[in-house]
């Protein structure tokens, strides 16, 4: 049960920081999209990484089990990553601009 918890917990922070943080930082205004492009990136930013230091502080503090422990180390692991990859956007070091040239040119050729 305690693993269902911890599951349960870590998935809907997870789907609160990616989706909810840049859908409640946006407005729009007649079909115009405005939004100060840093404000949801930091703020996912600082999600997903006090997200991933609450699971190491929760499996080193309040979890005994060792399955807990190792699916707190994993979850850690996935916001970790989901953080690298932000902060690789936020810096730009990636970037989707292959993924839009490719659309783009796949509806220039339909």
């Amino acid at each position: 049960m305690q693993r269902f918890l911890i599951n349960v917990v870590n998935g809907m922070l997870l789907v609160l920081v990616l989706v909810g943080v840049p859908a409640a930082t946006r407005r729009d205004i007649w079909k115009l999209q405005i939004s100060w492009a840093p404000t949801p990136q930091t703020l996912a930013l600082w999600g997903l990484g006090l997200a991933a230091l609450a699971n190491i502080v929760a499996a080193t503090m309040f979890i005994k089990g060792r399955k807990e422990q190792a699916l707190c180390a994993k979850w850690t692991f996935v916001f970790a990553g989901f953080w690298l990859l932000e902060f690789a956007l936020f810096r730009g070091w990636f970037n989707f601009h292959w993924l839009q040239r490719a659309l783009l040119w796949v509806q220039n050729h339909s």
